[in-house]
């Protein structure tokens, strides 16, 4: 998984994915964080 963002204020811009089952939801999880806004700061890796 990659994932994109902007470096001046975290922001998530997209996300690229390959592989096999649940790759779909991993990605529909992302869609979400981007529609809300979310920056990588907001989720505790």
């Amino acid at each position: 998984m990659k994932l994109l963002f902007s470096p001046e204020d975290g922001r998530i811009l997209g996300v690229q994915a390959v592989g096999e089952a649940g790759v779909e939801k991993r990605i529909d999880v992302i869609a979400i964080a981007i529609q809300l806004g979310a920056t990588i700061y907001d989720r505790d890796w």
